[in-house]
Order: structure tokens, then C-alpha cells, then sequence
């Protein structure tokens, strides 16, 4: 598993040595460090003019990219509920892109094309 390392969590121990060179000792003061997401997962969901399902809810989740390959409008809603071109949180013109983090929003995402065609480029990081 690669570990990032934040430099709060480390802490130096400045000393001389018997000929006054300095040394610096550095040890780590966290339990644990911060995760980089190992693993990525890349989906691509149909253009739909009915609500679809573009992401299930994953509480692993790190990092997301939605990225709109369609020359329609995307409407895309964070939740559990139908998404429309009157009920979404995110529009995504045609070839726009999205992305938020696990921490943000681990929920499931639906969307809604203005018409069917081409798809959604969705990638996951857990």
C-alpha cells in the first residue's frame, strides 16, 4: 500500500554530536498516515433522456472524475432521487467534467441527458 506523508505528522530532534556537528533526527509522531488510492475503476454509463444511475454510493471512495462525452447537456444529482433538467446539482455541458473527493460526497450519482447520446466517463478511486 503507498502511504503519502504529511510533514505535520513528523517531528525533528535537533542534537550535536561530541565534535558540535548537528544532527537531526526525525520521527514519526502520527499512528497513521494518509492513504493514496491504490486502485482506480473507470465506468461509462449510456446517455439516457430518462434518470440513470451513473455512480453507485461507495463509502471507500477517494477520489471521483465524471467527465460528460456526450454533445448533449448532463444534469447529474447527488442522491438517491431522479435526476432532471430540474432537479440536479451539477449541469456539465457537452465534454465539461466534474470531480470531488470521497470526503466531499460518497452518496450515489444520478444524471439526465437533454437527449440520448454518446456517454459518461466516470472514474473512481478507492
Amino acid at each position: 500500500m503507498n502511504k503519502g506523508i504529511r510533514s505535520s505528522s513528523y517531528s525533528p530532534i535537533y542534537n550535536t554530536n561530541n565534535d558540535g556537528d548537528l544532527i537531526v533526527e526525525v520521527s514519526n509522531t502520527s499512528t497513521s498516515a494518509s492513504t493514496i488510492a491504490p486502485n482506480s475503476v473507470v465506468t461509462n454509463p449510456t446517455s439516457s433522456a430518462t434518470s440513470v444511475l451513473v455512480l453507485a454510493a461507495n463509502a471507500l471512495r477517494k477520489t471521483v472524475i465524471i467527465v460528460n462525452d456526450s454533445t448533449q447537456i448532463l444534469h447529474l444529482v447527488l442522491g438517491a432521487t431522479v435526476a432532471s433538467t430540474t432537479n440536479f446539482s451539477i449541469r456539465l455541458l457537452a465534454g465539461g467534467f466534474t470531480t470531488f473527493t470521497g470526503a466531499d460526497y460518497s452518496g450515489e450519482v444520478r444524471g439526465i441527458w437533454a437527449s440520448a447520446n454518446g456517454f459518461a466517463r466516470v472514474t473512481e478511486t478507492t
